[in-house]
Parts: C-alpha cells; sequence; structure tokens
C-alpha cells in the first residue's frame, strides 16, 4: 500500500509540473488540435478566393478586350462588337424612352420597342452566363446604370433584349456577388 501511495504521489507531481509549465507557455506556443471545421472554414476560403480570382480575370479580359488578349485576337474583336451592340441597344431604348417622355402622353405613347442584337443570339450570354460581364461594363465602364440590360427567353432558345429600371432588377445572389468584385477591384 505504501508504494501505491508513493506512484499516485509521483504521478501527481508529474501532473503538477507538466500544468505549471502548461501554465507559464504563452498562447502562441499551445499547439492546438486540428479541427474538422477549421479544414472545412479553409476550403471555404480557398473556394471564394477561387471564385473571386476567375472573376477578376474574366472582367479584366471584358473591361479590355484587346489590352488583355492582344490586337488580332477574334475574341477581343467579338467581344468588343458585343460591348458595341449593347451599348447601341442601350441608346436606342434610352432615345425611344426620352422620345416616348417628351412627345408622348397618357393617350399616345410607345408601347412597345423591340430591340434586336447579336448578343441575343449568342450561347455564351444567354446560356453560359456571361451576360453579366457585359452589364457590368455597361454599367461601371460606360456609367449606364439606370437601365439594366436583361436577356429574356421570348421561346425555347430565342432570346430578347430588354431594359428595366435598375431599382427593379433583382440579380441572383451569386451574380450579385459577382458585382461587387468588379466594383470593388475596378472602379473603387
Amino acid at each position: 500500500m505504501g508504494e501505491n501511495r508513493i506512484e499516485v504521489a509521483n504521478a501527481f507531481s508529474a501532473f503538477s509540473k507538466k500544468f505549471a509549465r502548461f501554465n507559464k507557455a504563452k498562447d502562441s506556443e499551445r499547439v492546438e488540435e486540428v479541427r474538422k471545421d477549421s479544414i472545412l472554414q479553409d476550403k471555404i476560403n480557398s473556394r471564394e478566393e477561387r471564385f473571386e480570382l476567375a472573376i477578376i480575370s474574366t472582367y479584366r479580359i471584358y473591361k479590355s478586350p484587346y489590352e488583355a488578349l492582344g490586337t488580332k485576337s477574334a475574341r477581343a474583336k467579338s467581344i468588343d462588337d458585343d460591348q458595341q451592340s449593347l451599348l447601341k441597344a442601350y441608346n436606342l431604348f434610352k432615345s425611344i424612352t426620352e422620345i416616348n417622355e417628351k412627345l408622348g402622353d397618357e393617350q399616345t405613347f410607345i408601347a412597345r420597342a423591340d430591340i434586336e442584337s447579336t448578343v441575343c443570339k449568342k450561347d455564351s450570354y444567354t446560356r453560359g452566363g456571361q451576360f453579366i460581364y457585359l452589364q457590368c461594363w455597361l454599367m461601371f465602364a460606360q456609367h449606364a446604370a439606370d437601365y439594366i440590360p436583361v436577356l429574356e427567353e421570348r421561346k425555347e432558345g430565342v432570346f430578347q433584349l430588354k431594359f428595366y429600371k435598375a431599382e427593379t432588377v433583382h440579380f441572383l445572389p451569386k451574380d450579385t456577388e459577382l458585382i461587387e468584385i468588379v466594383k470593388k477591384t475596378f472602379y473603387s
């Protein structure tokens, strides 16, 4: 029994020494156990960082296609043509709206004006999700944010370009995040 007391005393003494050393150690010296939620958080942060870098890289091309892709690039020319087409469509819409406000009244007004554009026929915009970059270009680079262009499917596979007052347009959350990243990175 005396031996057990000595072993318990030795164990208690060893524990006391370790505990005293632990209390004296600075927080930075303590090794924390890797938690599953911190690994998950790292994965989320990494994904968000890749998402943001992809947006910045893509918008850099839309902001200055020839500078980003080269003056002889067919893709740069295509993007530039699409931008000019969208800008012309916007200017046409604005002109119709202004004429309607100046010359129209409650009895006589322009009820409907369809504006055709090449962007309505390109899969990269209608199905591929790239139209948001043209929208950003129009809003920020051209300072045309009072009306937002939207591609609407008229019938299966046939799209039309519509413009809506900015305050009535509600973007999807991922598009809202994309717009904020573009705005913060290129226009702040």
